[in-house]
């Protein structure tokens, strides 16, 4: 069983330095004189210093490897301790002026252009940028994620890790479902998710990368993405999504699972769905576009005739991150190289009859691809 020190630096000084290195060339390459951060997985990336997500930080890095990271009193005296950044700052928290320190040291730092997450930054956070009159606010968004999209060995090794778990916790629930159906007992959907997130934290993960979700029977092809107190019932058709953070870095997984019987228009949906997803997996390679991977789990489920219902993206990338690039949808040209990571997800939702998706964790290799989740896709316990 795998374990860490909550809030311990684990990560390489190397690797860290590293991914630093590239972003500062990026940033002068475009002539940005440096760039904040305030989205916690943004954080992580560059500080490998744990928070808790409802705990705000900030993180400046200027165009010359400067590092300023910002956090709350509370745990001032921990990142002294163990986070890797030496130049630290208070933060305001639950104040009147949270970000005064940040603002200062923009001021003082006479940048004529400061890079930001358009994407990630609240309306407030995006005025105290403004108010600190400390330059031109520059857009990194896609920057920042082109660099993020390619892994590296030591991020790979995490990822492996979080996809184990993620597995690990699939299985016991499949496994502790069979066994309470077959015992005449009932199994909640909100039990289900709560025997993931205890594997989870059992195996060393920190939690769950997203809130896990079980649908079953009328609330699978709602969808209805949040578990409840309904049981799981013999011959509901039940979509679960999981995924553990482990140091740091996500996984990504769900099965579409049935105790007893099923319809035979059900058990199409779920063979559609099954054979989509192996597709588009199939389908991964170094060269191929986002679209293209799309495009094959796209067809396939429209020539079946499901095409009407299938609502979503087919995949999307993931590290420190839920959701990176590259994305897998019908306009994303984003091409695939080795080092990315992404989920291969396609489903299906067809109203009052029921739904099915499959969902795993592929790594872009130089060969084609490696399936980094491989517990149990067969939909019949």
């Amino acid at each position: 069983m795998a374990s860490c020190v909550p809030g311990r630096a684990l990560l390489k000084e190397e690797e860290r330095r590293r991914r630093i290195g590239s972003f500062c060339g990026t940033l002068r390459e475009k002539g940005i004189d440096a760039a904040v951060f305030f989205a916690g997985g943004s954080i992580r990336y560059f500080t490998d210093f744990r928070m808790n997500a409802a705990t705000e930080s900030v993180y400046m890095l200027t165009a010359d490897g400067d590092e300023h990271y910002f956090v709350p009193r509370l745990d001032y005296r921990r990142a002294t301790e163990s986070c890797p950044v030496r130049n630290l700052k208070i933060l305001g928290e639950d104040s009147s002026d949270n970000y005064a320190a940040v603002k200062e040291v923009l001021r003082k730092a006479g940048c004529e252009r400061i890079g930001f997450e358009k994407e990630k930054v609240t309306y407030q956070q995006y005025l105290i940028l403004q108010m600190a009159d400390a330059g031109d606010l520059v857009p990194v968004d896609t920057l920042f994620a082109q660099q993020r999209a390619i892994k590296s060995e030591e991020e790979l090794i995490l990822i492996r890790r979080a996809a184990k778990i993620a597995d690990l916790a699939m299985n016991t629930c499949r496994s502790v479902l069979k066994e309470r159906l077959q015992a005449g007992k009932e199994m909640t959907e909100s039990e289900m998710t709560g025997l993931a997130r205890y594997v989870y934290e059992r195996e060393g993960a920190e939690g769950a990368s997203f809130d896990p979700f079980c649908m079953s029977g009328e609330h699978v092809w709602l969808p209805q993405r949040f578990s409840t107190a309904k049981p799981v019932r013999p011959g509901d058709m039940s979509i679960f999504d999981m995924g553990a953070v482990y140091q740091g870095y996500c996984s990504d997984l769900t099965r579409t699972i049935a105790a007893g019987v099923v319809t035979d228009e059900q058990y199409r949906i779920y063979e559609t769905a099954r054979e989509a997803q192996q597709r588009a997996v199939q389908a991964v390679c170094p060269g191929k576009r986002g679209y293209e991977i799309d495009r094959v789990a796209r067809e396939y489920i429209r020539g079946q005739g499901y095409g009407d219902y299938f609502p979503h993206i087919t995949g999307h990338g993931l590290g420190t991150d839920i959701h990176e690039l590259p994305i897998l949808d019908q306009s994303q040209d984003i091409v695939l190289a080795p080092g990315m990571v992404v989920t291969v997800e396609p489903g299906i939702y067809v109203p009052e009859t029921g739904a099915a998706r499959i969902e795993d964790m592929v790594l872009v290799t130089e060969a084609g691809y490696e399936l980094l989740t491989n517990c149990d896709r067969g939909m019949i316990l």
